[in-house]
C-alpha cells in the first residue's frame, strides 16, 4: 500500500489501495522504473530504431519447450545496435507469453557473445542513459523472471553489457577460450543494465568490487573459480551442442514441473520466507494430485533409479 507522495514539499495523500490501479506507476523523464509496470514509451522505441545493424533472433522449438536467443551482429562481435535492444526486448516480451517454454538459451553468432554496446549507439545517445538503463534492466529482469530455465553460452568475449547480460541467465556455460570482462571502469561508467546487482548477488560482495573495479578480463578458469560461471566446455568439444544438451538434462520434466521449479526458485531469491513459502505451497498444490503425479504413483517410478 503507498501510503503518501511528496510534491513541491506537500503531502498528498493517497487512500487507494496500490493493487486497485488507482494509483498508477512512478514515471521519471518518461520512464517507469518497475519492471512489471514498465511500458516501453514509443518516443524511446523510435529513437533506439534509428540506429539500426544487426538483429536478435529467437526461435523456439515447440516440441523440446527449448527457445533460442542469438545476438547477431558478427562484424561488431554481436554488439548491441539500438535496433538489437529493441530486438531483445521484444523477443523477451513474447517469451513471457510462450506457455508451452521450458528453457532458453541465449548465444552469439560466430562462436562469440557479446561486446556490449555497439560505438554507433554509444556515441550518439549520451544524453539518452537514463532511457536505456531503464528499457535494457526491465528487459533483463523480466528475462531472470522468465519461466523458463536460462543458460547463457559465452563463447569469444562477453564485454561490458554483454558479460552483464549473462548475468540475467539462471547458467552461464562458457568455451575454454572464451573471456569475461566488467569492462565498465575503462569507460568512465558503471553498469547500467542491471549487472552490478545481479554480480554481487551472484559471486558476493567482494568478487563483484574486484571485477568492477579492475575491469579486468578472465577466463573460464579464473570465472569458475568465481562463481561466475557453472560449467566450462571441454577442449574439442562442440560447444553449442554441449550446451543444448546441457541445458536439455534440466528441461526433461513436463512443461508444468520445470515452470513451477523456476517460479519457486526465482520466487525464493526475491521475497521474503512467509510470502516464498506461500508461493512455493500453491505452486505444489496445483501439481499434487495432477495427472502427472497419479501417472507417477502407477508406474511406481519413485522406487525406481
Amino acid at each position: 500500500m503507498l501510503k503518501s507522495v511528496f510534491f513541491h514539499g506537500k503531502t498528498a495523500r493517497i487512500h487507494h489501495l496500490w493493487n486497485s490501479g488507482a494509483i498508477k506507476p512512478v514515471i521519471y523523464n518518461g520512464c517507469h522504473h518497475s519492471a512489471d509496470s514498465y511500458s516501453l514509451p514509443e518516443n524511446v522505441r523510435l529513437k533506439f530504431s534509428k540506429f539500426s545493424g544487426g538483429s536478435v533472433d529467437l526461435t523456439k522449438d515447440e516440441q523440446s519447450g527449448i527457445a533460442q536467443i542469438t545476438l547477431n551482429q558478427p562484424q561488431h562481435k554481436n554488439a548491441f545496435s539500438g535496433k538489437m535492444m529493441l530486438d531483445l526486448f521484444d523477443a523477451i516480451n513474447e517469451l513471457e507469453n510462450w506457455k508451452s517454454g521450458k528453457g532458453l538459451l541465449m548465444a552469439g553468432a560466430a562462436n562469440t557473445f557479446c561486446s556490449g554496446g555497439d560505438l554507433k549507439v554509444v556515441t550518439n545517445l549520451t544524453d539518452s542513459g537514463e532511457e536505456m538503463s531503464s528499457m535494457m534492466q526491465n528487459a533483463l529482469t523480466k528475462l531472470s523472471r522468465l519461466p523458463l530455465i536460462s543458460v547463457a553460452l559465452i563463447e569469444g568475449v562477453a564485454l561490458g553489457g554483454g558479460a552483464e547480460l549473462t548475468t540475467a541467465c539462471d547458467f552461464r556455460i562458457m568455451a575454454p577460450k572464451a573471456k569475461i570482462g566488467f569492462v565498465q571502469v575503462h569507460m568512465g561508467v558503471i553498469s547500467g543494465w542491471g549487472g552490478g546487482t545481479r554480480l554481487v548477488k551472484l559471486i558476493g560482495h567482494t568478487s563483484a568490487l574486484d571485477l568492477f573495479s579492475t575491469g579486468k578480463i578472465i577466463n573460464s578458469s579464473t570465472a569458475l573459480a568465481f562463481g561466475l560461471v557453472d560449467h566450462v566446455v571441454e577442449d574439442g568439444e562442440n560447444a553449442m551442442e554441449a550446451a543444448k544438451e546441457w541445458l536439455s538434462k534440466r528441461c526433461r520434466g513436463h512443461s508444468s514441473v520445470t515452470r513451477s521449479i523456476k517460479s519457486m526458485v526465482s520466487h525464493a531469491g526475491t521475497e521474503d520466507v512467509q510470502s516464498s513459502l506461500n508461493h512455493e505451497r500453491k505452486l505444489f498444490s496445483k501439481l499434487w494430485g495432477g495427472p502427472l503425479f497419479l501417472e507417477a504413483l502407477r508406474k511406481n517410478i519413485k522406487h525406481k533409479s
